[in-house]
């Protein structure tokens, strides 16, 4: 089927005789679905998604989580997913679909939207200590940013100036400026959300290409 393009007939019927030899064959389902999530059509997806699941679960349910997250918002029903791949599964959960986030991190950030912010940080702080972890291209972004909602602006700083070691961006300086606006800083204020715009501009910017 690779010979052809995702959204093509012929990728789709070659998948649907795999199918049809094997009707829980889950590789064929999950590679079905991708066209449709990518489409927009989000109904078919489910369908085809759900049944991967149902066929290889612990293979499939963080990538089905994860996709919640991203496309829907559905921040509960990812959190539900990735926590039942937990319960299941003692080693490592796996990663987001393209590799930027680490599972636990999606997880974090899924229970900060719902409000749940001290959570979020627990989890986000327990994975980032564990050394057998690697930390992804986002990971300190994301922890500077709970840390500057909860006022805690020297943490927040040194995990911006960690981010911008490891992957430096707009999104990075922008938030960087604004705890040191919170901190009555003008002149780093300035400085850093000067830079901002300077990376926004030449489009060093936070990027999915997944979506």
């Amino acid at each position: 089927a690779y010979q052809y393009y995702q959204y093509s007939r012929e990728y789709q019927e070659i998948l649907d005789s795999a199918i049809k030899k094997c009707s829980r064959f889950s590789f064929a389902y999950r590679n079905k679905s991708m066209a449709y999530l990518k489409s927009g059509d989000f109904i078919t997806w489910k369908y085809l998604i759900d049944k991967a699941v149902e066929y290889d679960f612990s293979g499939n349910i963080g990538y089905r989580g994860w996709c919640k997250f991203q496309f829907f918002r559905d921040y509960q029903g990812a959190i539900d997913d990735i926590e039942s791949l937990e319960a299941v599964y003692k080693g490592n959960i796996g990663y987001s679909a393209g590799g930027q986030y680490h599972l636990k991190v999606a997880k974090a950030l899924c229970y900060k939207q719902l409000g749940k912010i001290e959570k979020a940080i627990t989890i986000m702080e327990l994975y980032m200590q564990d050394t057998t972890n690697q930390i992804s291209v986002f990971d300190h972004l994301h922890l500077g940013v709970m840390y500057l909602e909860t006022a805690a602006y020297e943490q927040a700083i040194n995990q911006f100036k960690l981010q911008g070691v490891h992957s430096d961006q707009a999104e990075n300086q922008f938030y960087l400026a604004l705890c040191h606006q919170k901190m009555k800083n003008d002149a780093l204020f300035k400085i850093h959300i000067t830079k901002a715009k300077e990376m926004y501009i030449q489009n060093k910017k936070m990027y999915f290409h997944y979506t």
